[in-house]
């Protein structure tokens, strides 16, 4: 089984990861600090919670590479770029440590009283479903906490 935000065990999995997190922990790769990795994650689950339905169908490149992501590859891409939106780099101030924690992990943990369908569009992947959300917002926090040793 895929591990997904939206069974408990995995959910609680990645919860005590980052309780493990401290100020000043240094990433194995990338240019973030641990400030700004905690706000990036938690800005992109807090999307995930929110997205609306999608309204256009994936092309044939994003439905090829939804499949490779989902089927095949076991753990999310080093420095892979996603939307500036989610760029945090230069925008947490680093006495925030304690707060950007606490705010990836109530946003984690909402992920288990959400009493709708996870939907939306991304932009490589083309409208997920509910099931794939919950594996990607998984595996793109795992490939965070990672980065960060933990």
């Amino acid at each position: 089984m895929k591990k997904s935000i939206l069974h408990p065990d995995h959910r609680q999995e990645l919860l005590d990861r980052v309780v493990k997190l401290e100020a000043g922990d240094q990433g194995h790769w990338g240019s973030m600090q641990v400030e700004e990795m905690l706000a990036h994650a938690r800005e992109v689950a807090a999307a995930v919670l929110k997205s609306p339905k999608p309204e256009k169908k994936a092309n044939f490149k994003q439905v090829l590479g939804k499949y490779y992501f989902f089927y095949f590859k076991k753990e999310f891409p080093k420095l892979v770029k996603g939307p500036k939106r989610f760029d945090m780099k230069g925008k947490v101030d680093q006495g925030k440590f304690q707060e950007e924690k606490q705010g990836l992990l109530d946003t984690l943990q909402a992920f288990g009283s959400i009493s709708h369908q996870l939907q939306g569009f991304h932009p490589f992947f083309g409208p997920l479903s509910h099931k794939e959300w919950g594996i990607l917002v998984w595996k793109h926090t795992d490939h965070h906490l990672r980065q960060f040793g933990v």
